[in-house]
């Protein structure tokens, strides 16, 4: 019984050819979850047909027994059952409390006696009533429902069985007398909500779960799969399925699995034995991959197919690029034991020879982690990485990053090693952390060292008190230059809420315990404390200054030392803010206004105090028109010793006016003058203007009022039209120097049902060169993806072919050499 070789999609099956893999079994996991009679339930089983008084010579009454039967005889088959009578049957040994129920109604036929059964499509026979939770109803042709002489209950012609979750239908079906064992033979077929399977037999424990197949093919949706990383059908054969109950592994032989649909499948996947563990994996031992109709290899270790990951990838990648030559690049899903899923890769290129990796992950009840290598022995370059999270107890988590790198190809001749391990503490009360960084770099240009040691901890003393304190040691070597440093820092804070005030504790110091000869100073400004007492006009009982003007007020009080000045003071301050509410003077005009003062007095005599001021105007000129006029100013009076309040003198106007119509257009102009440095700011115009809904076209500009000159003109015009493509070019021209400076465009193109192109580019007036370009060209081959791609950057060129129903995520297009992403869009230039 096999799927491979129908020519519909539906998948028709074919008879006399090979069995498919795989998830059949998984199918029939579902047919499990719904039968009745299992451990620790009660279902009820209707008969519903119409029994003949003999049928070839059987009868509908089973042989009577008179007498006890003897030793070693079975027992005795139930009593006979008239039409339209209900009896009791005891249950089975193990069977759960209760009676299982048998009906017969006599002269009544199944709707379903002159119905031919679905060729195609989801099988939706129509029943002679409607199953229910723990409730089948079988039915079967007239004249066909006896008992045989052994006393199992059988059932001919057109048996179909129908719950809440399936539908089977079958030539015949047996039921054994201890209402154990239940068996349908003789074109089997089973419809489930995402799967559709066929085969000669099955056999179902009524009670365990336990269930066999033999020669059986199914068809399994994507929405069978938890994971959602299965997005195409799925085709499986197998020669022979069996599982030890609901919920458990599921054993297949001589099994085939494909997601192509044709008579001669592009590809498909074939093995001895195949395991399934529903809704999670699919692992196939020692599986041999065929590609149109020949074995293209077989690998020699068990293939896994993660249902609930985005790493699944069973073809190579091929391509070229500058450091590694030609390559092909291989990753396989394999398991090791308890440890988990992993990916083995294994690359060969002409110019670095050949390497060999793994990506393994860490995952238990208190662990979740990924360990990578990739190993080039040619070059004596390893790349390795190590993450991991560890749940310590109650309380306590661990997390750990490391990597080392030598000789990579792509950065240089260089050894890297780095290193952070820290524990956290979290409790309803608060947080704690200790941590440790190491980094270690060897270049020709010299060797590099930093370790750092951080201690922090928050905790909540009470409910309106809370406390912060971290320390931080750190010690830096950069190849022996003035860089080098050893300092610790330490930080404190404490924070009140009382009813009318806030209480703000701060004290903070950062020192180098020996300095070395011509190593460098780093600024600071320790606080040895700094005290703050703040307030407000809510929690001074909503009182306003003026009855009107709202506050916000505070008082410190602090002892400073600034380094590497050396210099010591002593500071108390008042800041207080005026305002800073919106009042709305008519239906089309608010306003906000605000006033700040701060006076500090120091330890040496000096004192300062800093004045501000911001007046915010906007109104509604109608016809979409808006407009915001907004003044700040600010001056400085006296002198500080210590760098505090970086306090400066300022005063400018701006004025923006903004027009919008929704979905339309939208228009941007402002400017604004500096009173200090009696300049005019220059003149922005933006604007965007959408035709239609497929486009869009942004303008941006500004002159200066200065010096009359225009600045460089952008323009970004962007055309969509989903799914069939995506365009933006955008480019910038400067009138006063090379013209055009700059010129990139992106585009996502489905030429066909069959081909998509997509591109960035990009191209610079100051260099007159193509400095990124980015192409990828994807051609859809039925049950698979050939995508082609270059990269200028990395001088790179790809060939990959990928599985439709495993996609894996692609490379993404604009990637820089540093790793970055180029960018098409530019942003705002002024």
């Amino acid at each position: 019984m096999s799927f491979l070789g129908a020519k519909n999609p539906a998948r028709q099956c074919s008879s006399g050819s090979a069995s498919r893999a795989g998830t059949l079994a998984v199918a029939l996991a579902l047919l499990l979850s719904a039968l009745p009679a299992q451990a620790g339930s009660q279902a009820r089983l209707e008969l519903l047909a119409t029994p003949a008084a003999a049928v070839a010579g059987q009868t509908t009454e089973p042989p009577s027994a008179e007498t006890e039967p003897s030793a070693g005889e079975p027992d005795p088959a139930p009593p006979p059952i008239a039409p339209g009578e209900t009896v009791a049957t005891e249950p089975s040994p193990g069977s759960p409390e209760g009676e299982e129920v048998v009906e017969t109604e006599a002269g009544r036929e199944t709707r379903q006696e002159n119905a031919e059964p679905p060729t195609s499509g989801v099988m939706e026979p129509s029943f002679p009533g409607e199953p229910a939770e723990g409730r089948v109803v079988i039915s079967a042709s007239p004249g066909k429902v006896f008992w045989d002489e052994e006393g199992n209950l059988r059932a001919e012609g057109k048996v179909l069985i129908k719950s809440v979750q399936y539908a089977l239908e079958g030539d015949e079906a047996t039921l054994d007398r201890n209402r154990e064992w239940a068996t349908l033979a003789g074109n089997v077929r089973l419809q489930g909500e995402s799967v559709e399977s066929r085969g000669n037999s099955v056999r179902v424990n009524l009670k365990t779960g336990e269930w066999h197949l033999a020669e059986g093919a199914t068809v399994i949706l994507p929405s069978f799969f938890t994971g959602g990383q299965v997005v195409d059908k799925l085709y499986l054969d197998t020669a022979q399925a069996s599982s030890p109950g609901e919920g458990e592994a599921i054993d297949l032989r001589n099994s085939r699995l494909t997601s192509c649909d044709l008579e001669r499948p592009h590809y498909f996947f074939s093995s001895d034995r195949v395991e399934v563990r529903p809704g999670d994996q699919i692992i196939a031992h020692r599986p041999s991959l065929h590609l149109f109709g020949q074995r293209v290899f077989r690998l020699p270790f068990k293939l896994v197919l993660f249902l609930d990951e985005e790493r699944n990838r069973y073809l190579p990648e091929v391509g070229h690029n500058v450091v590694e030559g030609y390559y092909a690049k291989f990753a396989y899903p394999y398991l090791v034991g308890a440890l988990g899923q992993g990916l083995l890769r294994l690359n060969l290129t002409t110019e670095r020879g050949a390497g060999l990796g793994f990506d393994q992950q860490i995952v238990s009840s208190s662990h979740v982690g990924l360990a990578s290598v990739m190993y080039e022995p040619s070059e004596g370059s390893l790349t390795s990485r190590l993450s991991d999270r560890f749940e310590l107890g109650h309380a306590w988590v661990s997390d750990l990053n490391a990597s080392y790198q030598t000789h990579s190809g792509f950065f240089g001749n260089t050894t890297s090693l780095e290193g952070n391990l820290v524990f956290n503490r979290y409790t309803s009360q608060g947080d704690m952390q200790i941590g440790y960084q190491n980094s270690l770099s060897e270049s020709g240009f010299g060797t590099s060292r930093r370790n750092a040691t951080t201690f922090s901890t928050r905790q909540r003393l009470d409910k309106a008190s809370t406390m912060f304190l971290r320390g931080t040691w750190e010690n830096s070597d950069y190849g022996g230059s003035a860089l080098a440093r050893e300092s610790v820092d330490t930080n404190f804070q404490f924070t009140h809420a009382a009813g009318a005030f806030d209480l703000d504790l701060i004290a903070s110091h950062l020192f180098q315990p020996s300095p070395r000869p011509g190593s460098s100073s780093v600024y600071a400004l320790n606080r040895l404390p700094e005290l703050t007492m703040r307030t407000d006009s809510h929690r001074l009982g909503n009182y306003r200054l003026l009855g009107k003007v709202p506050l916000r007020s505070s008082l410190i009080l602090g002892q400073y030392d600034q380094q590497p000045a050396d210099i010591q003071a002593f500071r108390a301050a008042w800041d207080t803010t005026l305002g800073g509410t919106t009042e709305r003077w008519d239906s089309r005009t608010e306003a906000t206004t605000s006033a700040r003062f701060l006076q500090s007095v120091f330890s040496d005599s000096s004192a300062q105090y800093i004045l501000a001021g911001d007046f915010d105007l906007r109104r509604n000129l109608g016809h979409d028109w808006q407009t915001r006029l907004h003044y700040t100013h600010s001056e400085t009076h006296g002198y500080e010793p210590i760098t505090l309040s970086y306090g400066t003198r300022a005063s400018a106007l701006r004025w923006d006016m903004v027009q919008a119509t929704t979905d339309r257009t939208r228009l941007e102009i402002s400017t604004g003058y500096d009173f200090v440095g009696d300049f005019w700011q220059d003149l922005r115009i933006a604007g965007q203007w959408m035709p239609n809904r497929q486009s869009k076209l942004t303008l941006q500009t500004g002159c200066g009022l200065q010096d009359g000159r225009w600045r460089p003109l952008g323009l970004i015009w962007t055309h969509v039209d989903r799914p069939r493509y995506y365009f933006t070019l955008a480019g910038e021209y400067d009138p006063h120097m090379v013209g055009l400076t700059r010129l990139s465009t992106e585009f996502d193109w489905r030429l066909s049902h069959l081909w998509q192109l997509s591109m960035v580019s990009s191209y610079s007036g100051y260099s007159r060169q193509i400095d990124a370009f980015d192409v990828q060209l994807q051609r859809d081959l039925h049950c698979m993806v050939g995508t082609v791609s270059y990269n200028l950057a990395l001088d790179e060129f790809r060939f990959s072919l990928g599985i439709k129903a495993f996609p894996n995520p692609e490379q993404a297009l604009g990637v820089l050499r540093s790793g970055a992403m180029f960018q098409a869009l530019p942003g705002q230039f002024f």
